[in-house]
């Protein structure tokens, strides 16, 4: 069965993931992960996880392209509404199981496997996550949705329209970076698609 990075882009399938599921997924590895009796244990769990985070980032990217291409469409809007409340709570799960590889007494062991630049990565993201930012995380990307669907109406205007003035006034998107930078100086929480978009893939690990 092929992969969507596979096929060609528009042979990709809409697919907007099942976040309650994923979430569950993710805390169920994170447990089985810190219960496993073995150092090939833990990495084939680990695999396993990363091809499921890299399922999910596939289905988000396909959305957002889509979305991107055509904001005024009501079906990818409504995805674009989802993906952006769901993620900042996907990343909560996605640090227990930072902490979980942190803690692995099987860390050695997977560095060797896997490199030790994961390592140093999770242990960033552990030092400058708090739960306080999900609420203002999603706030911004509901935010830089409405800019991005305005600024294509804008565009695809008619010359001799008068355009219409930003439903966003700058000082909004100001303001609430400002709030998001603040917090984030010291609580940031990388989105999600960032945060796994140089872990390895399950091919480049050792088996």
């Amino acid at each position: 069965m092929k992969k969507m990075t596979d096929k060609k882009f528009e042979e990709w399938p809409f697919q907007v993931p099942n976040f309650a599921n994923v979430g569950a997924r993710l805390k169920g590895f994170a447990e089985l992960f810190a219960k496993a009796s073995s150092p090939e244990e833990a990495l084939k769990i680990w695999k396993k996880c990363t091809r499921l985070i890299e399922s999910v980032e596939d289905k988000i990217t396909h959305v957002s392209v889509l979305f991107s291409l055509e904001t005024t469409n009501k079906k990818y809007e409504k995805a674009m509404k989802k993906i952006n409340n769901a993620m900042p709570l996907l990343e909560l799960e996605t640090q227990k199981l930072s902490k979980a590889y942190l803690e692995s007494p099987y860390l050695e062991y997977l560095e060797s496997k896997l490199g030790k630049l994961l390592t140093k990565m999770y242990q960033y993201e552990l030092k400058k996550s708090d739960e306080s930012v999900v609420a203002l995380k999603q706030e911004e990307s509901e935010l830089v949705m409405k800019y991005q669907a305005n600024s294509s109406r804008i565009l695809i205007a008619k010359p001799e329209k008068k355009r219409r003035k930003s439903i966003i006034p700058a000082s909004t998107l100001t303001k609430t970076n400002s709030r998001i930078s603040s917090i984030s100086s010291s609580k940031s929480v990388p989105r999600w698609p960032r945060r796994w978009a140089t872990s390895p893939t399950p091919n480049s690990a050792t088996s």
